[in-house]
């Protein structure tokens, strides 16, 4: 596995002035020919509570709070982390099943590309799954990483984006849900399947982008299990590799090959039984350049924000904002050796939040499923952050 390094590791070919990371957008200017904007935000979580807060309607106030940072991107990629459906109950007993309304379509626009790869799209089961499919289908919004097949979980999104052919693909761990042949639920990030579905993009897209919903919660530092994914993913063709599911923003690392975000966060959370708090609230909007002659990402700006008691994300002072930059582009040189990763691992493990966070979830879990239960989902879980 070759380790990553930080923004020194540049293409060969490319000038070292060009590639430009960790900016504000105060530095950032408009793409020359050739080049695109592309927004990422993580977890977008919208439910009740928020529109609760928000009132009856999606306000243009509620939408520029959340997007001014994405300003000027032609293309914005985030995850939806609930099924838009009115399928009374939940398919399962879990502690937490989340869904939304059609309400939250009015915060979209035509740049968005929907990441429905997640652990929550399936809790209202397939029926939920298909009701958003529709929704989504009837207003025009794009989306990827869900469907009532594996062949159409796995589909990219393909878009012209400034006459620069763009594919969007998003996938999950493979324990949430996975569709099958014949069964509908996420497309699974599996090793091979993920970078023959980059490797077939690719052929027809010049800028492949991908989005993985997976990661330890309340960690800032991959698995081996997603640092190979990512490895497969560069060297399939992609160029731009984002991670989320954590809660907790990650760093970057950047290399000839592309560049990967290793934790994008929470964005919108409107979670009504636990709302985002300390470390789970800081957030960020990111905006990568893609330049089409050099075929590399060339720069990535990093928009801090803070996650407010109604769920939505405020800009911070400009002080604050600019030292939130620097801890996330610190935080990649946890990525560098094996050693730093188990360091920090462990570090994490033993956080309050981290341990508060995990005794409540397995409590539920305990209450709703049973302690035999309990055990295989957590054997599970420590299967997927330990193991290839």
């Amino acid at each position: 596995m070759r380790p990553y390094g930080g923004e020194d590791e540049t293409r060969r070919d490319e000038p070292k002035h060009r590639r430009r990371f960790a900016l504000g957008l105060s530095d950032w200017d408009s793409p020359p020919p050739g080049h695109l904007d592309a927004g990422i935000v993580g977890d977008v979580l919208l439910t009740d509570t928020l529109w609760t807060a928000a009132g009856p309607q999606v306000t243009a106030d509620l939408r520029s709070a959340c997007w001014t940072r994405l300003a000027g991107c032609s293309i914005v990629l985030a995850n939806l982390e609930a099924p838009i459906s009115s399928v009374p109950k939940p398919a399962d007993r879990k502690p937490y099943n989340f869904r939304t309304d059609v309400r939250a379509l009015d915060l979209f626009d035509q740049r968005f590309v929907l990441s429905l790869a997640n652990n929550h799209i399936m809790d209202y089961g397939a029926q939920g799954l298909v009701d958003t499919l529709e929704v989504l289908d009837r207003a025009g919004l794009s989306y990827a990483g869900a469907g009532t097949t594996l062949d159409r979980a796995r589909a990219p999104h393909y878009r012209s984006v400034t006459g620069i052919e763009t594919a969007i693909l998003c996938a999950a761990d493979p324990r949430f849900q996975a569709a099958t042949a014949s069964t509908p639920g996420t497309c699974p990030a599996r090793p091979g399947l993920l970078a023959e579905s980059v490797t077939e993009a690719r052929r027809r897209a010049r800028f492949v982008a991908v989005a993985i919903h997976m990661g330890m919660e309340h960690s800032t530092t991959p698995s081996t299990r997603q640092i190979d994914l990512a490895e497969e993913c560069l060297d399939a063709g992609a160029r731009f590799v984002a991670f989320h599911h954590a809660h907790r923003i990650g760093g970057y690392s950047t290399s000839g090959r592309g560049i990967v975000l290793w934790g994008t966060g929470n964005y919108v959370f409107a979670d009504g039984n636990e709302r985002p708090r300390g470390k789970t609230a800081r957030t960020a909007a990111w905006r990568v350049r893609y330049s089409q002659p050099a075929d590399a990402v060339t720069a990535l700006s990093i928009e801090p924000a803070v996650i407010d008691r109604a769920g939505v994300p405020r800009t911070p002072d400009a002080g604050e904002a600019a030292r939130e930059r620097e801890r996330i582009h610190g935080l990649g040189s946890r990525v560098r050796t094996p050693l730093r990763r188990t360091m920090w691992h462990s570090l994490e493990m033993l956080e309050p939040e981290f341990v508060r966070s995990n005794v409540t979830n397995y409590a539920r879990l305990l209450r709703l499923r049973g302690l035999s239960y309990v055990w295989r989902s957590l054997v599970a879980g420590l299967r997927a952050q330990l193991t290839r």
